[in-house]
């Protein structure tokens, strides 16, 4: 069974980061970071908390949880999310002379995207879940005469 990831917040948010690329040599039309290390704490909180309330139910933390990959799939979503909140709501159509603009304009794909990265997610959390049920229903019968049978395997 996985002991889990081993990993502080601190260290998840850097990791997180640099999956992402939101770094200011990789974001070429802004000068900076695009999301602070608050949001990406909040994305990786989330992450934990939706991970805990998907049957069997866990109570995982940041050190405790059982697979790097999926933490940085479920943060990237909720960065996904996150980010499209406020491009949808700095979002503004336009016309002016015949001419129609339109300004953050991405709503449309971060959907698509989120839609998509979340279905793997599910299926991924929901595969390791499985897995890992199964793997801690196998040691221990307990019996109603007061004796339990351990099985190694």
């Amino acid at each position: 069974m996985p002991s889990g990831i081993n990993k502080s917040k601190d260290e998840l948010v850097k990791m997180l980061r640099t999956f992402l690329g939101d770094t200011p040599e990789e974001n070429r039309l802004i000068p900076d970071e695009s999301l602070s290390n608050d949001k990406l704490g909040l994305a990786i909180d989330l992450t934990i908390d939706l991970h805990n309330k998907t049957p069997p139910f866990e109570n995982v933390t940041y050190e405790t949880f059982p697979s790097l990959t999926l933490m940085l799939h479920g943060a990237t979503i909720q960065c996904l999310i996150m980010a499209g909140l406020v491009a949808q709501r700095n979002y503004i159509s336009f016309s002016d002379g015949g001419i129609q603009e339109s300004v953050q304009n991405h709503g449309p794909a971060w959907q698509s995207w989120i839609q998509s990265l979340m279905g793997m997610y599910r299926e991924e959390t929901l595969s390791l879940k499985t897995s890992l049920n199964m793997e801690r229903g196998f040691g221990v019968i307990p019996s109603p005469y007061g004796n339990s049978f351990d099985f190694d395997l």
